[in-house]
């Protein structure tokens, strides 16, 4: 839409981030119930707050991006505390990035690559349909979305189930 939305957008991605990682943290340490809270902060406080501004208005979407990151960072600070993650040095959060790379980059590209391939159809459908086919395609997109939870599960499953056999067998 517009180069001025690209902080507002950056920001409430990275936000959106570490209340994914701290809410997977939980689930790791098999405290799935403890993660709903930080969830809920986030996901209720962005339906609220945006309910909120519409009552004034159609929002602009600066606005939208700021309260995507607002509740998004709210959401991952409660489940920081829940974590008591410790508050970094400097000097060690360079060796943890680069550890978090080293572990990370291989689940990182392959994320890089489905976004790629996901915005590769909409974009082809555009260039040769218009956008009003690309807004069939989205809806049913959407439809059969729905029809597919194991797809969007599949991966909450795993970390909560590596952590369970650490736990049980030692592996």
């Amino acid at each position: 839409h517009s180069f001025a939305l690209f902080p507002w957008v950056a920001l409430a991605m990275i936000a959106w981030q570490w209340q994914e990682t701290t809410r997977r943290a939980l689930m790791a340490h098999l405290q799935n119930s403890r993660a709903v809270l930080g969830d809920a902060v986030s996901y209720f406080g962005q339906a609220g707050a945006i309910i909120l501004i519409c009552r004034n208005g159609l929002p602009d979407l600066s606005t939208v991006f700021m309260v995507i990151a607002l509740s998004s960072f709210c959401g991952a600070l409660v489940q920081a505390i829940q974590l008591r993650l410790p508050l970094v040095k400097w000097t060690e959060a360079r060796e943890l990035a680069l550890e978090g790379w080293r572990i990370g980059q291989w689940l990182l590209m392959t994320n890089g690559l489905n976004f790629v391939a996901i915005q590769a159809i909409t974009w082809t459908i555009y260039l040769a349909m218009g956008t009003g086919v690309v807004a069939i395609f989205q809806a049913l997109a959407n439809l059969m979305g729905v029809s597919h939870p194991i797809m969007f599960g599949i991966s909450g499953l795993i970390v909560p189930g590596v952590a369970k056999a650490r736990a049980e067998q030692g592996l």
